[in-house]
């Protein structure tokens, strides 16, 4: 997934374009100004959400919006087998659109709202 932020006014012209993929995040900014240019690629954050949910212990809450799919996905779905893992609608995305495919891998959707009311009680790691 890439985007670009593009900034006009009277001192400072540039782009600032990122792409977020699999295993990195490519950043690019520009400055039309004077020329000048910053490039990285960095690990990508689904490759980190992906450490974390390995490595939480016990039942697992994931809370957030729909993120990297793929490696991510897989960890939940393994996860789900071994432990109890609920999810938030909108972070339920992330496996599938399709709150009826994620929840035939025993993972359990609930309201974003009630998500962070589970939060904040403690009872799971959170992702």
């Amino acid at each position: 997934m890439g985007f670009c932020i593009f900034r006009r006014d009277e001192e400072m012209a540039g782009f600032l374009i990122l792409d977020i993929g699999a295993g990195t995040m490519d950043v690019l900014y520009y400055d039309t100004g004077s020329g000048l240019h910053f490039k990285s690629v960095v690990r990508s954050p689904a490759l980190t959400a992906v450490d974390k949910a390995a490595s939480l212990p016990g039942d697992l809450l994931v809370v957030g919006i729909e993120m990297g799919g793929g490696s991510l996905a897989g960890i939940l779905k393994q996860r789900a087998a071994e432990a109890k893992v609920v999810m938030s609608l909108s972070a339920s995305a992330t496996i599938n659109h399709d709150p009826e495919k994620v929840r035939s891998l025993g993972i359990q959707i609930i309201d974003d709202l009630e998500a962070e009311d589970l939060r904040k009680k403690g009872r799971f790691s959170v992702l």
